[in-house]
């Protein structure tokens, strides 16, 4: 038996009931794609978002965990500051420093060639005077007095240096030269303490 839509009303009722169900099925299935579907991106959206913020908020408790630790360090990091302050040159002692690079030279048997501090240069984090000399001397003797300079309780630093050996004989303070002495030419950078 064929079914003419346009004469709907004449149906029986078992096909009537399933053409109600199927309009009621397509009806609710494009409800579902216009409404739900929407709600279900919405949804995979604020997963995510839950998902990154519990990502933060393990990131922000680690940081103040790595804060809280480097924060009990602090003290310690303080009394090492300090007694490394204590360690720059004030301007005054300036002097006195130099004198003690020459006394140690002395006390080495190297020859002081030439001596020359420069100005303060009062760039960067702490002022710093530059210091150039040139020693002679043995191999040992060079490297026993260079060990105690940057040993000194004031901080002092090699910044460059050049050694070579003497061609030529020089009537020196400690004798005249052998083939085992060398000359070294040496930056000294001495910092000093901030003006408070």
């Amino acid at each position: 038996m064929r079914y003419d839509f346009r004469r709907i009303y004449e149906w029986p009722l078992l096909p009537k009931l399933v053409l109600v169900g199927i309009v009621c099925l397509l009806v609710f299935y494009l409800g579902y794609l216009f409404d739900i579907s929407d709600l279900n991106v919405k949804l995979k959206a604020s997963i995510q978002q839950e998902s990154d913020l519990k990502d933060q908020i393990r990131s922000l408790a680690n940081n103040q965990a790595q804060l809280d630790k480097q924060l009990t360090k602090f003290p310690v990091l303080e009394s090492t500051i300090a007694k490394q302050q204590k360690q720059l040159t004030r301007p005054a002692d300036l002097p006195e420093l130099l004198n003690e690079i020459i006394a140690l030279g002395k006390q080495n048997s190297v020859d002081i060639l030439s001596f020359s501090p420069g100005p303060v240069d009062e760039k960067g984090t702490y002022p710093k005077v530059e210091i150039k000399m040139t020693v002679a001397g043995s191999y040992d003797q060079l490297a026993k007095f260079i060990s105690q300079v940057v040993n000194m309780q004031r901080v002092v630093e090699v910044n460059n240096m050049t050694i070579a050996k003497i061609v030529e004989e020089k009537k020196l303070t400690t004798g005249t030269v052998s083939d085992n002495v060398l000359t070294a030419d040496l930056n000294l950078i001495v910092y000093e303490a901030k003006k408070l």
